[in-house]
């Protein structure tokens, strides 16, 4: 039994399949459900959070290090929604999940003016995501520099109040 029967059919991962043509990998959630409508900006998200995410990490060499922990991957591929609470919006917005979601390509890197690694914005990446709520799958797709059969994938989808869900792909 999966341990997160009780997640929400938007974040609940059932299976998760990708493909690679060249560097572009295709990663497919295959979730419970996605519904027509869903709630944004909800009562309890603050303003400027990601409010619900879905995101597959890369590590391109497929080897872990010990010392790595936690930053094991070089990219990101991200779906995401940021709650704007303070807009004309307003909060409790009912919205296709199509009308709101961002996509985006991120590179774990080391930040000079920071000092610190970070997650910084492959520019001119063009990531892409598509939903199909009859086959329950949301798909996301992008040019990994260097990605390889040797390359590690790991989904994980996020609700900033109902929880989280992950899986390897199969």
């Amino acid at each position: 039994m999966d341990a997160v029967d009780n997640l929400p059919g938007h974040i609940n991962i059932i299976k998760a399949r990708s493909n690679r043509v060249g560097e572009t990998i295709h990663a497919r959630f295959y979730l419970r459900e996605i519904p027509e409508m869903m709630t944004f900006n909800r009562d309890g998200v603050g303003n400027t959070l990601v409010e619900y995410m879905w995101t597959v990490s890369v590590n391109v060499d497929g080897r872990f290090e010990p010392w790595l922990v936690g930053h094991e991957h070089e990219f990101m591929l991200a779906a995401f929604t940021t709650a704007s609470v303070v807009s004309e919006r307003g909060r409790n917005l009912v919205r296709p999940l199509e009308n709101v979601i961002e996509v985006e390509l991120y590179e774990w890197v080391f930040d000079e003016s920071l000092q610190a690694y970070t997650w910084l914005e492959v520019e001119g990446s063009n990531p892409r995501v598509t939903i199909s709520r009859e086959d329950h799958i949301l798909k996301l797709a992008g040019e990994i520099p260097g990605v390889s059969h040797e390359s590690f994938l790991y989904f994980r989808t996020f609700d900033a109040l109902l929880g989280a869900d992950c899986i390897s792909p199969e």
